[in-house]
């Protein structure tokens, strides 16, 4: 759909901040930009309207407003604290600056500082995975996650001493190792390895897009934004499947493109 445009507000210090709305100019502007203190700072501090508002493209598919984005924004060098005030590189899969990185971080580590979960949440969750039943595809992928995890890992002599003595004594029968061959065999029909198809379906998982619903950057997938924000992925994960509310204090949905 060609409803896409291109705009720029530019301060009294001539400083530029950049963007691209398949809104209504007006109904954009009157949103705000509470998620760029930068920017918002800047609002406050000067006044909306000494700020020149100016729409430079209308009509433009999405793709074709996310490359002038990201051409402005390199030409104006706006997402430079001294130039502008974007806090990204602009387009549909946004560069976090190392700046925008640090403030994340910094979120995410008061965020969670000596958090404690109440009685009422804890519960919350123990009912929510009450009965709950992973997949084979799941256990699989857990297995194997456990495996590379431990994969180099040395015991220490005490731990080492401290399984010797669980196990010391303890003796396997017959008819224990015929069960476990079964549970195994049942769980596992076609070995522990991975059939293409499976490997297919995680690859297709795994680069799911996500968005951040306070900043609006879209990553390629959850791994992708824990590189940029150093979110972790599966806490991303979880807050797209409506697991959990928030990841690193932020909100995160898997992102569908609009036809």
């Amino acid at each position: 759909m060609n409803n896409y445009i291109v705009y720029m507000h530019i301060s009294p210090n001539r400083k530029k901040y950049i963007g691209i709305t398949s809104m209504k100019f007006n109904k954009r502007c009157n949103a705000g930009y509470k998620n760029n203190e930068y920017f918002t700072n800047a609002i406050n501090k000067c006044g909306w309207d000494n700020i020149q508002h100016i729409i430079l493209y209308k009509g433009l598919t999405k793709e074709e407003a996310e490359n002038k984005e990201i051409e402005l924004i390199a030409k104006y060098k706006s997402n430079q604290r001294e130039y502008g005030y974007n806090i990204a590189n602009g387009g549909h899969v946004h560069c976090v600056s190392n700046e925008t990185k640090e403030k994340i971080s910094k979120n995410n580590a008061r965020y969670w500082k000596n958090k404690q979960l109440s009685e009422e949440t804890k519960n919350k969750i123990r009912r929510k995975r009450l009965g709950q039943h992973q997949s084979e595809e799941a256990k699989m992928k857990i297995s194997k996650n456990n495996a590379h995890y431990n994969l180099g890992k040395h015991l220490s002599s005490y731990q080492k001493q401290r399984i010797s003595e669980t196990h010391k004594g303890i003796k396997i029968t017959e008819k224990a190792k015929q069960k476990r061959k079964l549970t195994y065999q049942k769980r596992y029909p076609n070995g522990f390895h991975h059939t293409l198809e499976a490997i297919e379906k995680m690859k297709i998982i795994k680069s799911i897009p996500v968005i951040c619903l306070e900043t609006n950057i879209i990553y390629s997938s959850a791994k992708e934004a824990k590189r940029q924000t150093n979110i972790n992925d599966t806490t991303i994960g979880l807050c797209c499947k409506d697991i959990r509310k928030t990841a690193g204090g932020f909100h995160w949905k898997y992102y569908k493109e609009q036809s």
